[in-house]
């Protein structure tokens, strides 16, 4: 697409589909559908649109019925790296909104917009 991704992004694309793929989807800007998100593992259920509230309230639920306090001290151990992931300093925000403006991701950008207008 022509955007860089900040390492803090990089880090949370890798996280979820290892290392291979998301060096795969990052450098090539691809965009995938819900079917393939759900095979690599971005997302965790594919639901009918008008059956998702139901779908995340059922998940909800299932997690406010295990014991609290283990839940969030396990999820915070599991999370960690996120916190890092997301450091200012991992995303360089001013970077990456400046990158916005170079003549190649304007190229990117409206050739997406094109093929998504298709």
């Amino acid at each position: 697409m022509g955007l860089v991704a900040p390492e803090g992004i990089q880090h949370l694309m890798r996280r979820v589909v290892g290392i291979h793929r998301a060096e795969r989807l990052l450098v090539g800007g691809e965009l995938i559908d819900s079917a393939r998100a759900f095979a690599i593992g971005m997302v965790d259920e594919l639901a009918p649109q008008a059956d998702v509230v139901a779908r995340a309230c059922a998940w909800l639920e299932a997690l406010l019925a295990l014991p609290r306090e283990p839940v969030l001290r396990t999820r915070a151990i599991a999370r960690a790296d996120l916190l890092a992931a997301l450091a200012p300093e991992r995303i360089e925000i001013d970077t990456f909104v400046d990158a916005w403006n170079a003549p190649d991701t304007q190229a990117g950008l409206r050739a997406l917009v094109a093929r998504l207008g298709k």
